[in-house]
């Protein structure tokens, strides 16, 4: 498990982005890629859909919490997740 963690960070730190990148012009409905700024008015334009991802993210952090017998394996599922994977 700690190599899988290890191989984990080692790909964040290689600067393998596994996330889709979107455009500006077509975020309607999307979920957005700037900042902090872009993403609180794409969440007011966009409420129901935000809501809807939000809740999705919450309800996956708590899996993850809930099965994790250690912080590490709590950071590697948080990875998985992140990065479109299944939990384990």
């Amino acid at each position: 498990m700690r190599k899988s963690a290890a191989l984990a960070v080692a790909l964040a730190f290689a600067g393998i982005t596994f996330a889709q990148q979107t455009q500006s012009g077509s975020s309607q409905g999307q979920y957005p890629t700037g900042g902090p700024k872009h993403h609180k008015e794409w969440c007011r334009q966009n409420w129901e859909k935000c809501k809807q991802m939000k809740l999705e993210r919450l309800s996956a952090k708590k899996e993850c919490l809930e099965k994790s017998q250690s912080y590490e394996a709590y950071k590697e599922c948080e990875f998985l997740r992140k990065h479109g994977h299944s939990i384990r």
